[in-house]
């Protein structure tokens, strides 16, 4: 299976103009609160964080104590650019995480691999693109089906100001 990211032009993933305000109740699929700071939120039945200073491990956490798990955190590999001021993100399903960053905005991609001889599951780094486009600071990421003036926008940047910004993705499916 190939990355969302990977053999395409990254500039394919493209912000659509105004998606609509945050405004729960009339946007169907959003959250009725945007995600809290570094929260991920579930993989494989576990619970994930990431520390926005120190972005290079998916931190695990018993999904019934809430208590760290450290035998199940993820290790995140390079990224093609700066990894800084990560806001959160949130886990696909076709095992990836995608994290946004504000410091400058930016969507990264990272693939969930199994690897021979290592107890544990590595992020792949596979595409990184920033964006420049979105007004204001960055602070969340959304999966939800919306169609846009004829495109397919599953992908959702929450913005500080209150926005939503959806993004075309070159291949949804594997999303």
């Amino acid at each position: 299976m190939t990355s969302t990211f990977i053999g395409h032009d990254l500039a394919a993933l493209r912000p659509v103009p105004h998606v609509g305000d945050w405004a729960p109740t009339g946007c169907p699929g959003l959250p009725d609160r945007p995600p809290q700071p570094g929260v991920l939120g579930e993989h494989d039945g576990v619970h994930y964080t990431v520390a926005p200073t120190a972005p290079r491990w998916l931190r695990a956490h018993d999904p019934a104590t809430h208590t760290p798990d450290p035998g199940r955190d993820i290790p995140l590999g390079p990224a093609p650019l700066p990894l800084t001021g990560v806001r959160g993100g949130l886990f696909t399903p076709n095992s990836r995480v995608l994290l946004i960053a504000d410091d400058p905005n930016t969507v990264f991609c990272f693939d969930l691999l199994r690897v021979p001889g290592e107890p544990r599951l590595i992020g792949v780094c596979t595409g990184a693109r920033p964006l420049p486009e979105l007004p204001g600071r960055t602070t969340a990421l959304v999966l939800r089906s919306w169609w846009q003036d004829g495109k397919f926008t599953p992908l959702h940047v929450l913005t500080a100001h209150g926005g939503a910004h959806g993004l075309a993705v070159p291949e949804p499916i594997e999303l």
